[in-house]
């Protein structure tokens, strides 16, 4: 049986769906840290994501909603509960309160700089997704994240 390189079948899924995005990830000020602006101390027992300091990453990546087979019974009707889901490129790790921003794209494909976001999701739910089948598993081949999406921008 021959063998499949994920990492290849996913670049070249991506270079023919994906598109490009945005990873923002906030820094996360250390549990016994003082804001010296508000002069706050934050709790020892957490960190707090600094949303004033933050690194953006520009990857490949591909949302695919996903519709479940669960619906909600309404008055008015029925109604679907769904999900979206990104792949992104694994070069970058990934974690649960990251952005995913969708940026303007130029007519040639590539990011408008600077970025203008057209549409912003949280990260909810981030899995890397490992080469191997055995109690070792392998490197990460990339990552698959449930969002959802954030009305007020980042």
């Amino acid at each position: 049986m021959p063998e499949i390189n994920l990492r290849k079948e996913l670049v070249d899924w991506l270079s023919r769906r994906g598109h490009w995005v945005v990873l923002r990830q906030f820094a996360v000020v250390l549990p016994s840290a003082v804001d010296n602006e508000t002069g706050q101390t934050y709790e020892p027992s957490r960190g707090v994501y600094d949303s004033r300091h933050f690194s953006d990453h520009l990857i490949k990546g591909d949302r695919r909603s996903v519709v479940p087979e669960l619906e909600f019974a309404l008055m008015g009707g029925t109604a679907v509960q769904g999900s979206d889901f990104f792949y992104l490129e694994s070069h970058v790790p990934v974690k649960q309160d990251d952005l995913v921003l969708e940026v303007e794209l130029q007519s040639d494909g590539k990011p408008v700089i600077p970025f203008k976001i057209r549409k912003a999701f949280k990260v909810t739910r981030a899995e890397d997704m490992r080469d191997g089948a055995g109690l070792v598993p392998g490197r990460v081949e990339f990552y698959q994240c449930r969002v959802t999406p954030v009305t007020a921008r980042p």
